[in-house]
């Protein structure tokens, strides 16, 4: 990340600091982050914490049929 912030233009102050990331080269950054995980790592991610789009419950048992809060030791 300190590469690309140096790369993207901002520069250095005089004590050797990076100046602030312009607002664009940020969004640049989470968009480019965001496009390298898949789909199937988000739909797997909201299932695993029962988050679910269907209102009707329809995919219910798609995640009552994985491994409960019980199954983890602490």
């Amino acid at each position: 990340m300190l590469i690309r912030m140096a790369g993207s233009g901002s520069g250095m102050t005089a004590s050797g600091n990076f100046r602030r990331a312009r607002l664009s080269d940020v969004c640049g950054w989470v968009k480019r982050a965001w496009d390298r995980i898949s789909d199937e790592i988000v739909i797997e991610s909201f299932q695993t914490c029962r988050i679910s789009t269907s209102l009707d419950g329809t995919d219910d048992e798609i995640t009552d049929n994985e491994s409960s809060d019980d199954d983890i030791i602490e």
